[in-house]
């Protein structure tokens, strides 16, 4: 398992530098130090996500300082945790289905990254409870109810997946004891949404409800459709395999894979099948061990054995061959620095940040409050979210820390509070092409926020796509626009 774990942290060596360009990552960077500054989760920020992640962030932030390496290295921990727990779950079928299934999950999960994504901590919790239930010994249920429990922290909806559980405690004795921990382990979760409300609900379920971010079908790549292709046939596998056989354990993992499917069509394309193929694949390797296909007695022929063996080795390759490659054809990274905060970005890109994070030091006095958004914020999109953790020398005391789609662009919304309430805005001029791709059925809203921006603010300095702000009687006398070119 060490060994194994080891094999899975390699693409850390590649990705623990690579650029700070997603907003995903910029927005984990973000709410784990707003939740260590004491500020709760859909309370005083939106977001779909639970409060176990980004507590599970702050507390990495607290021991050792708020960065990105760290946030990629609880990252890195939660790929860890999955590769293990995969192995844990397949122990009872074999030493060979153990490894190969870790190693298959570690292959899998290379395309991924570091990012610290909800997902995957709530997944882990999931799988190693799975593989406690698998073991009837004393109090092993009890753990395993509190673990199920604790992933709705990281991500409300991942609630369903403890639905796996249920051929393992049905008719048990231990169910009592399951459940009892399954209560213990939601206690946080509960906790939390008495506190937020039923808006914390509304933000998971509006907000991804209005989330397609899909390009044409059409458009989706050939691989990735046959990834999608490997789920549900390695699913549906596992779950005949459970029902023809009535074996409790292989129903169990047959309906974990079912549950994590949707995970990989919310979108089609690779982050979304990595999310679900990293446990759905392992868990076909471990149905085979189960079946007698993976060799793991003495007296196996020796074919199987130069077979499964060779098979193995081709995974370690395929593992390491990829990092290696990356080592040499890595994007040139350039480390950008601004009052005791660092940033890894690729080096065609950093001069326009140094430009852009000079020029708002020396346009907007420092205990300003700053507004970070987008040119139009009629339409939901990206917004330059690694720009509050770089200006942390200003104020962000907003609730729409980002825009997301269904809710911010609505009337009446708390975003044109934010920017009334702002002394200056850093504002990205998206392409209009780019919000179509990423949000082709939401119509433009309201068209409040854009007129507050035109009526009271001021252009003032432009780098690249990203303009300036000032309210236009800030400081001496109004500030004048700046001219095209100026």
């Amino acid at each position: 398992m060490v060994l194994v774990a080891a094999l899975a942290a390699l693409p850390a060596v590649v990705s623990v530098q690579a650029p700070f360009n997603s907003s995903d990552e910029a927005l984990l960077v973000l709410y784990g130090e707003e939740f260590m500054a004491g500020r709760v989760p859909g309370a005083d920020f939106f977001t779909v996500y639970g409060p176990g992640g980004f507590a599970t962030l702050a507390g990495a932030f607290q021991l050792f300082g708020v960065s990105v390496l760290v946030e990629r290295l609880v990252g890195l921990g939660y790929r860890i945790a999955v590769v293990t727990g995969v192995m844990f779950l397949a122990e009872r079928h074999g030493l060979r289905a153990s490894v190969v299934a870790g190693l298959v999950s570690s292959v899998v999960l290379l395309p991924s990254g570091l990012t610290a994504y909800a997902w995957f901590g709530g997944l882990a919790l999931v799988i190693w409870s799975l593989g406690l239930l698998e073991r009837p010994r004393r109090g092993t249920a009890l753990l395993a109810g509190v673990l199920a429990g604790l992933a709705s922290a990281w991500r409300i909806e991942m609630v369903v997946l403890n639905a796996a559980a249920l051929p393992l405690i049905w008719r048990e004795r231990r169910a009592v004891s399951y459940l009892a921990g399954l209560v213990l382990g939601s206690l946080p979760t509960l906790v939390w949404l008495a506190y937020v409300g039923r808006v914390a609900i509304e933000n998971v379920f509006v907000s991804r409800m209005a989330i397609n971010a899909q390009l044409s079908l059409s458009e989706v790549p050939f691989p990735v459709w046959l990834m999608l292709g490997l789920a549900v046939v390695f699913t549906g596998f596992v779950l005949v395999q459970g029902c023809i056989r009535r074996n409790r354990e292989l129903l169990a993992l047959g309906l974990l894979s079912l549950l994590i499917l949707p995970q990989a069509m919310q979108r089609i394309d690779l982050d979304h099948q990595v999310f679900a193929l990293c446990v759905i694949l392992p868990i076909g390797v471990i149905c085979a061990g189960s079946l007698g296909l993976m060799p793991a007695g003495p007296n196996v022929a020796r074919w199987q054995i130069v077979a499964t063996r060779s098979m193995a080795g081709v995974v370690v390759l395929v593992l390491v061959f990829p990092v290696g490659v990356s080592i040499a054809m890595t994007t040139p990274v350039t480390v950008v620095s601004h009052e005791g905060r660092a940033v890894p970005i690729a080096s065609e890109n950093a001069g326009d940040l140094d430009r852009l994070l000079d020029e708002v030091s020396r346009r907007v006095p420092k205990g300003s409050k700053l507004f970070v958004g987008a040119l139009d914020m009629s339409v939901p999109t990206l917004t330059e979210i690694r720009f509050y953790h770089l200006l942390r020398e200003y104020e962000h005391p907003w609730f729409y820390l980002e825009l997301p789609p269904g809710v911010a662009e609505i009337r009446g919304s708390p975003l044109a509070d934010a920017v009334n309430e702002a002394d200056a805005l850093v504002l990205t001029d998206v392409p209009d092409d780019l919000n179509q791709t990423l949000f082709p059925h939401i119509p433009p809203g309201s068209d409040e926020v854009n007129r507050i921006v035109e009526e009271q603010f001021c252009l003032v300095g432009q780098v690249g796509i990203n303009g300036i702000y000032l309210r236009c009687s800030h400081g001496q006398g109004r500030v004048t626009r700046l001219a095209p070119g100026e």
